[in-house]
């Protein structure tokens, strides 16, 4: 009995260490291949296992120095750097590399950096999803960006616009600077919830302390702090952490703010066969009224991850353009006398503007 076990002990030592063997060597290659092929690329010298991972106190002060470093001194159009030896990092800078990327048909990675810690959170969305799937969706929520539809939100891009430059004539009273950053944050997530849920928390002046807005930066923070921490990767660790818990804490909070936003609608639409026809669509009753050919709709599940989407992916990267936008403006005067005279001199239609 004893030689039994033994041997069947053997046998199972023998299989553990030929998978792990096994998935050492697939690593090795694969790391051998990111290493060659990423080498065309400049970047900062790495640790042999910590990558650049220790070099990074903060993302926003580590990007901003690789920029300074390689775009602005060296006008390098892409850099690259690593999160550990595992997970690369490659930034495009110019429009020349970016345009490569943005034309690709290739399918989505869910293995970028952030992208598959995301997951709890944006669920399967058109940001990640690619094949059939991603092409029937991509179908369903295209009416909801028709100029028809945009068209009938100039109101509330300029009642937001009117807070907003509010907040920053008194921000900048008496000479003091403006974090235009965060009070564009603001103006965008109020703009998405108006324009696609209807939903109006007076975002800009209730700032910060919004229980929506507070649980998504916190969020973004949680996944960046994961990115830093290799012994969060596995899930079933970070589910265990302080970090974790909070994060998938947060997670039920958002998407219950989703769920209770889509409730509401969805028995309004269904009480009120005529809402359609009163007010303007927005994005949650495109998403609930669209049909594909076989007159099957989105499941409540694929409603609730692409509003999650929409609010996290559109705020927070508009916001960073229109922050750009501003601070471009700022530093060139002959710039920004041009686009004042064009605003000035345009004839837009006052009654939809």
């Amino acid at each position: 009995m004893a030689a039994v076990l033994m041997t069947i002990a053997i046998g199972v030592g023998v299989l553990i260490l030929t998978v792990i063997l096994i998935n050492l060597i697939k690593f090795l290659q694969w790391h051998g291949n990111m290493v060659r092929t990423l080498s065309h690329f400049p970047g900062p010298k790495t640790h042999w296992l910590f990558g650049n991972a220790l070099q990074i106190e903060t993302f926003d002060g580590f990007l901003k120095k690789m920029c300074k470093d390689y775009v602005e001194e060296k006008g390098c159009k892409a850099f690259v750097y690593w999160l550990f030896v595992i997970r690369p990092l490659l930034t495009l800078t110019h429009p020349d590399t970016i345009k490569v990327v943005m034309k690709s048909t290739a399918p989505k990675s869910r293995q970028g950096a952030g992208i598959s810690f995301m997951l709890p959170w944006i669920g399967e969305s058109l940001l990640v999803s690619d094949g059939p799937k991603w092409e029937r969706n991509r179908r369903l929520l295209t009416p909801a960006f028709h100029l028809s539809i945009l068209n009938g939100y100039f109101k509330i891009y300029n009642d937001v616009t009117d807070t907003l430059l509010e907040k920053f004539a008194e921000g900048s009273k008496n000479g003091k600077y403006v974090e235009v950053f965060e009070y564009s944050g603001l103006a965008t997530l109020d703009i998405l919830l108006q324009c696609a849920l209807s939903y109006k928390g007076n975002i800009q002046d209730v700032g910060k302390s919004h229980p929506y807005v507070k649980a998504v930066k916190r969020l973004i923070k949680l996944t960046l702090h994961r990115c830093l921490n290799i012994n969060l990767y596995p899930e079933f660790l970070f589910k265990l952490s302080p970090s974790g818990k909070e994060f998938f804490k947060l997670c039920n909070f958002v998407h219950e703010f989703s769920e209770d936003i889509i409730s509401k609608r969805k028995e309004d639409l269904k009480e009120n066969s005529d809402t359609e026809k009163k007010r303007q669509l927005d994005f949650l009753d495109i998403l609930l009224t669209a049909r594909d050919e076989s007159g099957k709709g989105l499941t409540d599940k694929e409603i609730r991850t692409e509003v999650d989407t929409f609010m996290f992916a559109g705020h927070d990267t508009t916001s960073s353009v229109l922050s750009w936008s501003i601070y471009s403006l700022g530093k060139h005067k002959d710039i920004q006398d041009k686009v004042y005279e064009e605003v000035k001199s345009s004839h837009w239609d006052k009654t939809v503007c």
